[in-house]
């Protein structure tokens, strides 16, 4: 599975899969709203409802402390209970033309961050179609051309929950040291082996010091030894121990000759 996600097809041709599903009675997630004051409180907080079916935090990662909101999902057991889901729109030419002014700003992501904790803080508890709880930036039919040119880089890399706090705060300084500021950050959770992992996504406008936060995000990677998703990660230069042992394709360069590609040419390395 590891080496064929974000293989680029180079490990062969998929001919059958199989999924497993869990029925449910209605389209509506009951949505729960849960603010936290820093890492700490997070970790806190989620071990008290990691019992709940699904769980992603939103962190203001322009607070000191790193405060945000865990938002806990679960199905609706209740036929009778209904939502719908929200309409798709375009966002107005004269809009995305304001917004590529300042998005790429640090008080745009800080005013921004404000009105979505207020939004969240007045509503803390709330149904949502499955939709809008799972793919809520579709809705937005051209929410990427507020980027235009310059778009973003992802950047997420996997630790487990008790490393959670020391990494974020070995990349807080990194970044305040470099002037580096991502406009995005989201937590996520997930059980291997009866052991709680998190994953740290963060968005990061292209601008002119881009090689500065490539080298800086390739440092802390490697510096940590963290494993990164090589599927959604675009500037990792060098693959860590971590990422090569715990990927066959890896460890074997199994690529076809007729196949290059900027991904391919990374991963040799």
């Amino acid at each position: 599975y590891y080496s064929t996600i974000g293989g680029k097809g180079t490990t062969g041709i998929i001919i059958s899969a199989t999924l497993r599903l869990e029925k449910i009675v209605s389209e509506s997630m009951i949505i729960e709203k849960i603010f936290f004051n820093d890492i700490k409180d997070l970790k806190k907080k989620f071990l008290k409802n990691k019992r709940k079916e699904y769980a992603v935090a939103w962190v203001d990662n322009l607070s000191d402390k790193y405060n945000g909101i865990l938002f806990f999902g679960a199905h609706s057991k209740k036929k009778t209970i209904s939502s719908q889901k929200t309409e798709e729109f375009i966002i107005p030419t004269f809009i995305i033309n304001f917004l590529n002014l300042f998005n790429s700003k640090t008080f745009f992501t800080y005013f921004f961050n404000i009105l979505f904790k207020l939004k969240n803080y007045i509503k803390k508890k709330e149904n949502n179609n499955i939709f809008d709880f799972f793919f809520i930036q579709d809705t937005i039919l051209n929410w990427n051309e507020v980027f235009k040119k310059k778009g973003f880089f992802q950047f997420q890399y996997r630790c487990s929950l008790n490393n959670l706090e020391d990494n974020l705060k070995k990349l807080q300084i990194l970044f305040k040291n470099n002037n580096i500021f991502s406009n995005f950050m989201v937590i996520k959770f997930y059980i291997k082996n009866n052991k709680i992992y998190n994953t740290v996504s963060l968005d990061i406008i292209k601008n002119s010091n881009f090689k500065q936060v490539s080298d800086v995000l390739n440092y802390f990677t490697n510096k940590n030894n963290l494993d990164v998703s090589l599927s959604k990660d675009s500037i990792i230069t060098k693959i860590n121990d971590r990422i090569r042992k715990s990927n066959k394709f890896l460890i074997n360069k199994n690529f076809d000759k007729n196949f290059e590609s900027l991904f391919s040419i990374r991963m040799k390395n």
